[in-house]
């Protein structure tokens, strides 16, 4: 196989000129949705003893989505790449990081078309490299509530494109994919909100301790952004939590 997305996994972009306009929206949305703030303070407290705690906030959407199941003698549609597991996973990973940054240039009316049509491109060419269905692309349908709107979008997996990884690949390659897509998601408005968790804090926890990652990888996705960082220095590490993942899953070996 010669796709470059496979034998690079490109970085995670930062588009950092979305991230405070992305940020903004929300912050105003929840200031008029009692619900949302007390939402957040109890994610807040879940995250805060994730032992006893953790997934106490799980939404019905991830309890519910069977994308990830695999049936005895299943077998993927269509051409399958001969790639080993950890390229199989790094790009599953990366799949979802580029859907989730593309959900969130979509719904942002400041992108430039030329950006938008990047971001789709990304998304295509690497569900293209691993064979899958290309992801259906992410439009809320309220603003106020698009976080909620984003899970339900990826749990339910309408176009297959999870399911086919766990078929395909592996179970987790279909977690991972959707590790990513959070993660993903969410980045953009970390630099915007120091010292806030990420938008999507209790999906990326839920999907890491399943998958199994050192808490290392992903617990400072989940914990605070500093609360006296700039948006710089939010979006360096930011940056390097997805490449440290990246090169973790490039080196892992399956058991």
């Amino acid at each position: 196989m010669t796709d470059a997305p496979l034998a690079a996994v490109p970085r995670s972009s930062r588009l950092k000129g979305l991230a405070a306009f992305v940020a903004i929206v929300w912050m105003v949305a929840a200031s008029f949705i009692a619900f949302e703030v007390v939402a957040l303070l109890a994610v807040d407290v879940a995250l805060s003893h994730p032992d006893a705690l953790g997934d106490v906030m799980v939404s019905q959407a991830t309890k519910t989505s069977t994308a990830c199941n695999v049936g005895p003698g299943e077998r993927a549609f269509g051409t399958v790449p001969d790639i080993s597991p950890d390229i199989a996973r790094a790009a599953a990973w990366t799949l979802g990081l580029r859907l989730g940054e593309d959900a969130v240039v979509r719904q942002t009316p400041a992108a430039p078309d030329e950006m938008r049509k990047r971001s789709a491109q990304a998304v295509e060419r690497l569900a293209d490299s691993l064979g899958a269905p290309r992801p259906a692309p992410f439009t809320a349908r309220q603003i106020a509530v698009a976080n909620t709107e984003f899970v339900e979008h990826v749990e339910g997996d309408g176009a297959g494109t999870a399911h086919h990884l766990a078929v395909a690949y592996s179970v987790d390659a279909c977690r991972l994919y959707k590790l990513g897509s959070f993660w993903g998601y969410s980045g953009f408005a970390r630099s915007s909100l120091p010292g806030e968790r990420a938008l999507h804090a209790v999906e990326i926890h839920h999907y890491a301790r399943q998958l199994g990652l050192p808490d290392a990888l992903w617990q400072p996705m989940v914990n605070r952004s500093p609360a006296d960082g700039t948006v710089d220095s939010i979006s360096d590490g930011t940056r390097k939590l997805t490449d440290g993942m990246t090169a973790y899953l490039m080196g892992k070996r399956q058991k």
